[in-house]
């Protein structure tokens, strides 16, 4: 059995330049394709640099971005602001716990003197004592006072949050505001 010795018996087949050349005087920069390796270096750092950016940017922007598309969608879409019509005789819906008195108090003997008798411009506070209809549903009267008010006021507490009329008139003004897109 004869042994291959690599300095004098294995030759160079590719590239086709040092075919028949001693593997060990060939000049291994002459086996590289340098332009390739360095287009495919560039081309691969970009894009990874691309994905961890918008990886981040979508944690940390998510909602922005989003907001940002919807809105530039609606205005493409022609939606504006909705002209104020004659609809809403109510510059404001106060929602307020009438259980505690020490808020419905405040709200009738601060918020509401300073709303609507002082000012330059007194508002008009729709509130559930003195406006809405006896004897019609909750649910209904919550609905109508939303819709013939521009604006919707919570006065909240701690506890306030899990009440049921709380949550109901969250929801009706937060479906005011998406039907008016």
């Amino acid at each position: 059995m004869t042994q291959l010795k690599a300095s004098k018996d294995v030759t160079c087949d590719t590239p086709v330049a040092q075919r028949g050349r001693l593997v060990l005087t060939v000049d291994m920069l002459a086996c590289q394709y340098h332009y390739l390796s360095l287009v495919l270096y560039i081309l691969l750092t970009s894009t990874l640099l691309v994905f961890v950016t918008l990886a981040v940017s979508s944690h940390l922007f998510l909602w922005d971005v989003w907001y940002i598309y919807h809105f530039c969608v609606a205005k493409l879409r022609g939606y504006g602001r909705q002209p104020s019509s004659q609809s809403c005789p109510y510059d404001a819906f106060v929602v307020y716990e009438k259980k505690d008195q020490a808020v419905s108090e405040w709200v009738m003997n601060e918020l509401c003197v300073q709303l609507e008798e002082r000012g330059d411009r007194p508002l008009r506070l729709c509130l559930e004592e003195r406006d809405w209809i006896p004897g019609c549903p909750v649910v209904d009267n919550l609905c109508q006072s939303i819709h013939q008010s521009k604006r919707t006021v919570f006065v909240l507490i701690n506890r306030d949050v899990k009440s049921g009329n709380f949550k109901t008139a969250f929801y009706k003004a937060h479906q005011r505001l998406m039907d008016e897109k």
